[in-house]
């Protein structure tokens, strides 16, 4: 297991070169300059050529792209994410004071949605042909079906308007301001788990072990879960894994649709004013986190399932 696990961390290293080199290369091209957008709001409409090249200058954008790259890579190499061209900020501190927002708008949204879907598909499974069954699948196909965005303006309005129930935006460092923003971004998530559930209990019922312990006068209680649902939870465990990056990624969505301060509202901000050193911070510590949790869901294949050996 320590093996596997050193050898898995190792693996982030090139992947993250490889991300970083991909990313940096893209903003350098994209057309805009984000020396123009600082300049003019230094000068207050007296923004003039020589502010924008002093600008330039400053932040090394006139140096060759390569240049700039192994620069950002050794201020990476020492944990320093650079300064924002925007405001002016070290993004290290501006990240610690955004990433525990986002990070508890995922945690929840995940949470939600693994108790939500597993316990959905369980009982859609458990009765199959019936009007559970048939219930929780309508709800499970909604889910996919709607975007987030969609979804998180129609809660935001019914419930933070309207019925004036929920706060409709923004932050106060309480937790009941991310209980919408996580219903949004968890439901989808929840629906496609409840159809991996359901699909995959359906496929152990059949197998011949859980008819030799039914034959064994088991209770059907311990049936369902020590040998159909734990049987079952591999493919779940794996869609959860790999939709956990479906979520971080649209933190970037419900973030900007309930005005939560967040990694996601960053990336938002920065494109829009071409601000390269927080795309890049913002990018990096979602590319990071989709990671952690793939690192996370490989090593729980083996105590969920004993025949999974790591070497």
């Amino acid at each position: 297991m320590i093996t596997f696990f050193t050898r898995r961390f190792l693996q982030f290293i090139p992947t993250i070169l490889a991300v970083t080199l991909i990313v940096f290369v893209l903003l350098s091209v994209l057309p805009g300059d984000a020396a123009f957008f600082r300049a003019a709001g230094v000068k207050r409409g007296q923004m003039n050529e020589e502010a924008v090249q002093q600008l330039r200058e400053q932040w090394g954008l006139n140096d060759p792209i390569y240049v700039r790259y192994f620069d950002f890579l050794k201020d990476l190499v020492r944990g320093d994410l650079g300064e924002s061209f925007r405001t002016g900020e070290n993004l290290n501190s501006v990240l610690a004071q955004r990433i525990p927002i986002t990070l508890k708008l995922v945690g929840f949204s995940i949470l939600l949605a693994v108790i939500g879907g597993v316990g959905l598909g369980f009982f859609a499974a458990v009765n199959k042909g019936t009007l559970i069954d048939l219930g929780s699948m309508i709800v499970a196909i909604t889910g996919i079906s709607i975007p987030v965005f969609w979804s998180g303006t129609m809660l935001l309005l019914l419930v933070g308007v309207y019925w004036n129930l929920l706060p409709a935006g923004g932050y106060d460092g309480t937790l009941i301001c991310l209980i919408l923003p996580s219903v949004t971004l968890g439901f989808r998530y929840m629906a496609l788990i409840a159809r991996t559930t359901r699909s995959s209990m359906l496929e152990v019922m059949n197998r011949d072990y859980v008819r030799t312990a039914r034959s064994k006068g088991l209770m059907e209680r311990v049936v369902r879960t020590k040998h159909i649902f734990r049987n079952a939870l591999i493919p779940i465990l794996t869609i959860i894994g790999l939709e956990s990056g479906w979520i971080l990624a649209n933190t970037v969505v419900i973030e900007k649709v309930f005005s939560l301060p967040g990694i996601g509202q960053l990336l938002i901000i920065s494109i829009y004013s071409r601000d390269i050193p927080a795309e890049q911070a913002g990018i990096l510590i979602i590319v990071l986190g989709f990671l952690i949790l793939n690192l996370v869901v490989d090593l729980m294949y083996g105590f969920l399932d004993p025949r999974i050996r790591y070497s």
